[in-house]
């Protein structure tokens, strides 16, 4: 992504904005930097950003990953492919800063009304199983990653 892309979305309130210039490292960044959202370029070096698609959408913990695609091809074709792929949305090069803030808030509301359907519980709001299960394999990663340890505690009460 570019500086003047990450520098409009610091602007508005994004801190953790993490570039990358390495497209086959993509799907471990994602994994361990927790993204939210994915601004994707299709032309790069060395990559097509359809293989980078393709291979976000084959991992189990991003296959729900809203991915918007930059691009100065316009032509149906290219939307097609990437929409069949499973790319959310598209922005054309060179990108408008309203039109990037726009996509970003809008893709990551969304996201978080997903998050919060699978996530918590609707009567009472609290975490379900599937919410223990992400944020415990994170932990896991970290802690790998990190060399720092953990722990885990069970509280079971009966007749609740």
């Amino acid at each position: 992504m570019s500086a003047l892309l990450e520098a409009y979305l610091e602007e508005e309130g994004y801190r953790r904005v993490v570039t990358s210039n390495d497209p086959a490292g993509t799907v471990e960044l994602l994994r361990d930097s927790q993204a939210s959202l994915l601004l994707l370029d299709l032309v790069m070096p060395g990559v097509s950003g359809f293989d980078v698609l393709a291979n976000v959408r084959a991992d189990p913990e991003l296959k729900y990953l809203p991915v918007i695609i930059l691009t100065a091809a316009n032509d149906a074709e290219h939307k097609l492919r990437a929409l069949n792929l499973g790319a959310t949305d598209f922005l054309s090069k060179p990108v408008d800063r309203s039109e990037l803030v726009l996509r970003v808030r809008n893709s990551l509301a969304f996201r978080a009304y997903q998050d919060r359907l699978a996530s918590m519980d609707p009567v009472t709001g609290l975490a379900n199983r599937a919410m223990l299960v992400r944020r415990l394999k994170g932990t896991i990663r970290a802690a790998e990653r990190t060399g720092s340890g953990f722990a885990v505690i069970q509280v079971d009460l009966d007749r609740f």
